[in-house]
């Protein structure tokens, strides 16, 4: 069966405007992340990007500000049994695509300019022989 090792969600936004990304992610996620860095751009239309980090049940969400877009990037929670093994650091993709369209929906209200929505998937499926 294939599984996912990462998942990247991309807004793509006419601005984001002096949006910070621990806002984006409480609203995204309904809690506060975990680690945020913010640094100031030389843009009047973006002044801050921005990124916000945090664990939520086993999976690291990542949620990056920057000029013109925002990205939510989804990965394995590091020191959960990863291994050698070709699908170490892989998760089930449908419950994060559901969360992925919630995180659109509940980001809708806050970024009323977005123009496209991009949806990537990292999949990895296990051969018997190469």
């Amino acid at each position: 069966m294939w599984k996912a090792s990462g998942v990247q969600l991309a807004l793509f936004c006419l601005s984001v405007g002096d949006i910070r990304a621990e806002a984006l992610f409480e609203l995204a996620f309904g809690s506060q992340p975990d680690s945020v860095q913010s640094n100031r751009v030389l843009t009047a239309a973006n002044p801050l990007q921005g990124v916000a980090l945090g664990a939520i049940d086993g999976l690291n969400y990542e949620l990056q500000v920057q000029p013109g877009r925002i990205d939510v990037l989804v990965s394995k929670t590091q020191g959960d049994g990863l291994d050698a093994d070709i699908l170490g650091g892989t998760f089930e993709c449908p419950p994060v695509l559901d969360t992925m369209i919630s995180v659109v929906e509940r980001l809708k209200s806050e970024v009323l300019q977005y123009f496209r929505v991009s949806l990537v998937e990292t999949l990895k499926l296990p051969v018997a022989e190469y």
